[in-house]
């Protein structure tokens, strides 16, 4: 019998980090760890990111020699079931791989609903789940002893946006209590938590809520949303869902809002929605999601973000087709002297 929390801290180190060790890799006895991944439903492409993910770890770490524990070495193997995307089945995908399958260890789906539904079964049955796809805070307030996270709960991952937005601001001249805020979500608990904790900073800042909407639950027409976006001019838009969700919204912005450019308190403005859309795009061609399509827009304003607040000629910058598809420069257009 492993010694489960041991185990459980080992594979959590292992997850973002791991060293070679000496012994060789056919000395090391097989530990199989479980996982109830979505291969089909709404969350498809990201339960097959999230194993492409595991699958990459364990090679990394059974070429390094395996992990040590107690003194004896161990390669990793991993058994998958399809949880269809769904919290039921998914809980009883694990109460079978722990049950029926004698699986000791367990790896996390991709979501905080599949991951909220698979909580109670491995607290009942004592068994040590490392989750690197589940946000939500609520995961982390119900006192649940067996399950390891290594991301940030979910109500922190727009919040500086809010504040920056507030900053830049007041650079401008202007009231934070000016700036308008649109926002869309997915109905689940990571986007919801989300949501929170804009709505937070919201209210620390006197800022307007103008839009506050849900993202239907086929995730397939949000043209509602951007018609509301397009009368009434935001300052800053947000969008949170997953994949899905994430990638029509864009669509949407690509095909609805083509002659509106995002305003913004200062003079660095968000991408344009064409260069949304094109970005969007890109991350969908690299099968990279949600998180691979933030990569690609902070890949395209990393240096301007640092450098234009700084430059106070210059009243706004644009993103165009060509910035995202041909890394061109953006384009700058400055103040008239006087």
């Amino acid at each position: 019998m492993h010694n489960s929390a041991k185990f459980a801290a080992v594979l959590a180190t292992a997850a973002l980090a791991y060293a070679p060790a000496p012994a060789a890799a056919q000395s090391c006895e097989d530990l199989i760890l479980g996982a109830a991944l979505s291969a089909t439903g709404i969350y498809a492409a990201n339960g097959n990111n999230t194993k492409n993910g595991y699958e990459f770890a364990v090679k990394k770490i059974n070429d390094a020699g395996g992990i040590k524990i107690g003194g004896k070495c161990y390669n990793l193997k991993i058994r998958y079931y399809d949880d269809e995307s769904t919290p039921a089945r998914a809980a009883q995908l694990v109460e079978r791989l722990i049950d029926q399958d004698q699986v000791k260890f367990m790896l996390g789906p991709y979501g905080s609903p599949l991951t909220k539904a698979i909580l109670p079964v491995v607290e009942k049955y004592k068994i040590p789940l490392v989750q690197g796809e589940a946000a939500s805070r609520s995961l982390f307030t119900q006192g649940y002893k067996y399950q390891f996270g290594i991301v940030a709960t979910s109500e922190k991952y727009l919040t500086p946006v809010i504040d920056m937005a507030a900053d830049l601001a007041k650079k401008a001249g202007k009231n934070p209590s000016s700036v308008k805020v649109a926002m869309i979500y997915q109905d689940d608990a990571f986007s919801m938590d989300v949501r929170q904790g804009v709505i937070e900073q919201i209210k620390k800042h006197n800022m307007q809520t103008v839009i506050d909407d849900r993202m239907p639950k086929d995730l397939n027409d949000v043209t509602t949303f951007f018609t509301k976006v397009k009368a009434l001019q935001p300052d800053v838009l947000l969008i949170s869902g997953h994949e899905k969700g994430a990638a029509t919204a864009a669509r949407t912005a690509l095909n609805a809002l083509l002659a509106l450019p995002l305003s913004s308190p200062t003079p660095l403005s968000p991408p344009t929605d064409i260069a949304a859309g094109l970005s969007a795009e890109a991350a969908l061609a690299r099968k990279i999601g949600a998180r691979g399509l933030r990569m690609i827009i902070e890949d395209l304003m990393l240096d301007l973000m640092y450098n234009l607040p700084g430059q106070k000629k210059i009243r706004e910058c644009v993103i165009t087709r060509e910035v995202v598809q041909s890394k061109e420069k953006p384009i700058t257009l400055i103040e008239k002297a006087g």
